[in-house]
């Protein structure tokens, strides 16, 4: 089990590193459907 207490700076840390992963995936996935769709066509 993780410990429930948790640093509010660590907490801020975990919340950034997730939303970077977020953006960084669905850039990837708009990088992706660009380039699908311009093979397509």
């Amino acid at each position: 089990m993780l410990p429930i207490q948790l640093s509010p700076c660590s907490v801020r840390l975990d919340r950034a590193f997730t939303t970077l992963q977020l953006l960084k995936n669905s850039t990837e996935g708009l990088v992706g459907l660009q380039y699908y769709s311009i093979r397509i066509s």
